[in-house]
């Protein structure tokens, strides 16, 4: 019952903005499963360590991440492969670590490169995008972002396209000359992310509109 009940509250839970409420729902789950049910025991695993990512809990994000890789390893299913190295990725730069950060990133699109379209392909490139933004590499965050565009308006995914725009919206609002076009981009993002309930990428175009405009002295 637990096993079942569990990760349904977890997804309620986190669709209402409840996310330490989803990891430790999350986490019951994880400790009631048969260790032998792998495809379920996996998705938890990453929807776990996803929760604790947006709740601050990185090391167990890590953790439970590098697990689920693992797992996707053994299968040597590729895309899921790609995935979880984007997603690691991520989480590594929110520990401080932006070599490791950046090695899971490139190591998910080459995986991901040789293969179709996909959501899994897009994302990668849009974290790449993203941590050029962070390095202020504005040329590599545009090329990056703008591929991640694209494919995400091909496989018609409004995420990755919430994603992406926020990259390149956040990198050229930067630049005099392409300020205008990067903060309709970035207001472009927002729209996207509140319409859809996107927690984590609202959030995120909330913080980049704040940043820019305080660097611009645009203080109200």
């Amino acid at each position: 019952l637990v096993v079942e009940y569990a990760p349904r509250a977890a997804k309620q839970a986190a669709s209402v903005g409840a996310h330490i409420e989803a990891s430790k729902l999350y986490l019951t789950a994880i400790e009631y499963i048969e260790k032998s049910d792998e495809d379920r025991l996996v998705e938890l695993y990453e929807s776990y360590a996803y929760e604790c990512y947006l709740t601050n809990q990185i090391k167990d994000a890590i953790t439970y991440q590098e697990i689920a890789l693992k797992t996707w390893q053994k299968k040597n299913e590729k895309e899921q492969m790609g995935n979880s190295l984007r997603l690691l990725s991520r989480y590594c730069w929110f520990d401080g670590n932006r070599d490791e950060a950046e090695k899971y990133g490139k190591e998910a699109i080459q995986i991901l490169e040789s293969l179709p379209p996909s959501r899994a392909k897009a994302m990668a490139f849009s974290n790449m995008s993203q941590l050029k933004l962070f390095s202020e590499e504005t040329r590599d965050c545009e090329k990056w972002g703008n591929l991640a565009i694209e494919m995400a308006r091909e496989i018609k995914d409004d995420e990755i396209l919430c994603h992406a725009l926020n990259n390149v919206g956040a990198s050229q609002w930067k630049v005099q000359s392409s300020r205008e076009a990067g903060e309709i981009f970035l207001m472009e993002s927002l729209d996207i992310a509140l319409k859809n309930s996107y927690h984590e990428h609202a959030a995120r175009a909330y913080s980049n509109i704040i940043y820019n405009s305080v660097e611009a002295k645009e203080y109200d």
